[in-house]
């Protein structure tokens, strides 16, 4: 209050005062130019005093504010902790239920904290290859429900796992994952597990035992799976499924169908396993084995075969225009009202493959290495006739689609 009453007199003073040397210069100003510019001067004092206040109360604002920041974020962090603690002991709780939980509770956790998204998925991807691993023993791999499945060939297995740890894994991980980003499955033991109605497109299930999987209705587009085991493997399901004492009623065999387009199977183990009816359109099989594999009704149009050995599959009414079965051993392979237009058979002896007819044949690819069924080979020269113009009409095929892209 003092400076506000001082100040502006001093200053009045100083002003009227400065640069006069003698009485006349000060008797200038009368009183009432000194009360004015003491007023004025009191009014700029009092609004630079009031913005220094402002100014101090926006600081110890701004600090207050800074304080209550850092306590909610220590506080969230902590409450965050307590949740990964929590999330953590459920998830090696004997309980399924109570592991599933833990699998949610870490999803919200990623949903809640997006800077704890990717350690969040490091773990669930840590728990899913420590309790999955191929290199696991069998005594510490989780319990497998009690399932019975019978398949259109009358075939059993028991003791698959119902999906709902492995599925709820796998859907969490996709929950919080990019779209773009692919399923690491690599160097699991998935042997007799039911991957039915999944979406793996792209998944990485490369060294993986997918030995006697239920694969139905699941969408492996792009999917990795060399070097995998897929014996005994099967995308065909009978109507019915037994479940403990309970019937489960699925969906129609069309809808049933798994996608396997553009997917690697190379180098992998596909022996017994059934593809009945699937979608392998573009899929690579380089080097696979398939040795009594059911290939029945699958489109494998554009597939690779090559090096493949796939004795004694059956491709029965299968769509293998355009598939490639170059030095393929296919003997024993049942190829029954099969679609052939364009397909490749050089360096193939199809001398044991059942099912093959004159009009079919003409319709693909051989070479002179070719060993054809005997019945054939007085045909030889026709049918290298035909395959020379098939490949013709390949090449042109691939051309354009190739300059369309």
């Amino acid at each position: 209050m003092a400076v506000l009453i001082f100040v502006p007199k001093w200053q009045a003073g100083t002003f009227t005062d400065s640069e006069s040397n003698n009485e006349r210069v000060i008797n200038r100003f009368t009183n009432s130019e000194r009360f004015r510019m003491e007023d004025e001067a009191r009014k700029t004092l009092a609004q630079i005093i009031g913005g220094i206040f402002v100014l101090i109360g926006l600081i110890v604002t701004f600090n207050a504010y800074q304080v209550s920041v850092q306590k909610q974020d220590l506080d969230r962090d902590a409450q965050m902790t307590d949740r990964f603690s929590k999330a953590i002991t459920h998830l090696s709780d004997e309980k399924l239920v109570v592991r599933i939980g833990g699998l949610f509770e870490l999803e919200r956790i990623a949903i809640d904290s997006p800077k704890d998204a990717l350690t969040t998925k490091q773990l669930i991807y840590a728990y899913l290859h420590n309790n999955f691993s191929n290199s696991k023993s069998d005594s510490s791999k989780p319990a497998k429900a009690s399932v019975v499945r019978k398949n259109s060939n009358g075939l059993s297995i028991e003791n698959f796992q119902s999906p709902s740890e492995l599925q709820t894994i796998i859907n969490v991980i996709q929950s919080i994952s990019d779209d773009l980003e692919r399923l690491d499955m690599r160097s699991l033991d998935l042997s007799d597990r039911n991957l039915a109605r999944g979406k793996y497109i792209y998944a990485n299930f490369s060294n993986t035992d997918l030995t006697g999987a239920i694969l139905f209705a699941s969408d492996f587009k792009g999917a990795d799976f060399r070097k995998s085991n897929l014996s005994r493997a099967s995308t065909d399901i009978a109507e019915h499924v037994e479940i403990g004492r309970s019937l489960v009623t699925l969906i129609t065999p069309e809808a049933a169908r798994a996608i396997f387009s553009q997917a690697d199977f190379e180098d992998a183990n596909l022996t017994d396993a059934d593809l009945t009816a699937s979608i392998c359109k573009g899929a690579k099989f380089r080097n696979a084995i398939l040795r009594s594999a059911i290939l029945y009704k699958v489109d494998l149009s554009d597939a690779d075969f090559s090096n493949s050995d796939a004795t004694d599959s059956n491709f029965g009414q299968a769509d293998l225009s355009r598939a490639s079965f170059v030095r393929a051993n296919l003997k024993g392979a049942a190829l029954e009202r099969a679609k052939l237009d364009l397909a490749n058979f050089s360096d193939c002896d199809l001398s044991e493959v059942t099912g093959l007819t004159y009009d079919n044949l003409k319709l693909a690819i051989i070479s002179e290495r070719t060993i054809l069924p005997a019945p054939f080979e007085p045909n030889r020269s026709e049918l290298l006739a035909f395959s020379k113009e098939n490949a013709k009409l390949l090449h042109n095929q691939v051309l354009n689609e190739t300059l369309g892209k």
